[in-house]
């Protein structure tokens, strides 16, 4: 890495930590009024709920390091290492800790498939028609919702929240950001080649459903768009993960 992109990388970490910092009591606050219920997993992680239309999703994302059964996710790969493998693991954005207690952490999609389960007891990792549906719940048309990339009108703003951690554009500037207490924040991904990206811009989570071979379905989010994105991304990437109850 060359200086002026290792002092570039440092700059833009300190600022993303300070405004975790100054946000993250604010965010605790926000989520203990969406819901009195929570999940707890494995690891003794304490999530808020939220209930919209029929279902009951987590209003944060996981942070989980183990498997249900007990088994430990895999972790601390290098960037050549994370592009080669072939099976669960997580990281955490630029290998900071302090990014994990509000962004949680970063999971390939092998993890999100994984049989031995990677949601507490009771929930699971949301199908594409889970995703769909809650979409529809929250006024998208029937036509859009089966759309790929960006769709719908204003459901990504709903969805998102925390507007201090948001880079500002249509997402916080629309009226309904915020509204549903769902909740996504811009905790970026990490490409298959290892890159981490998209922090402050973008919110990137998995659904439990492989495209075709390789390739999974994800819904991102994106700082100047109130719609929300249907897309396909390699499955050795690195996203966030949010359950939904059985």
């Amino acid at each position: 890495m060359t200086e002026d992109k290792s002092k570039s990388l440092a700059i833009h970490q300190n600022d993303s930590l300070v405004r975790v910092e100054r946000s993250i009591a604010l965010t605790n606050k926000l989520l203990s009024t969406i819901d009195d219920n929570t999940v707890t997993d494995i690891d003794g992680n304490v999530y808020k709920t939220v209930k919209i239309g029929n279902q009951i999703w987590m209003a944060e994302n996981l942070k989980v390091t183990r498997y249900r059964n007990g088994d430990p996710i895999s972790t601390g790969y290098t960037d050549k290492e994370w592009g080669e493998l072939n099976s669960g693991a997580y990281c955490y954005y630029y290998d900071v800790p302090k990014y994990i207690e509000l962004y949680g952490n970063l999971y390939n999609w092998y993890a999100a498939d994984d049989e031995r389960g990677i949601c507490p007891v009771g929930w699971h990792v949301p199908t594409d028609e889970e995703w769909k549906e809650l979409e529809v719940t929250l006024g998208m048309s029937n036509e859009n919702v089966n759309v790929y990339y960006y769709r719908g009108t204003n459901q990504g703003a709903q969805l998102a929240g925390e507007t201090n951690f948001w880079k500002q554009g249509r997402l916080v500037n629309n009226s309904s950001f915020g509204s549903s207490g769902f909740l996504v924040l811009p905790g970026g991904f990490r490409d298959k080649y290892g890159e981490y990206m998209g922090i402050g811009t973008n919110g990137f989570i998995w659904t439990s459903d492989e495209e075709y071979s390789g390739y999974a379905i994800f819904r991102m989010f994106h700082y100047d768009s109130s719609d929300l994105s249907l897309d396909i991304n390699n499955i050795q990437g690195g996203g966030s993960i949010r359950c939904i109850k059985d």
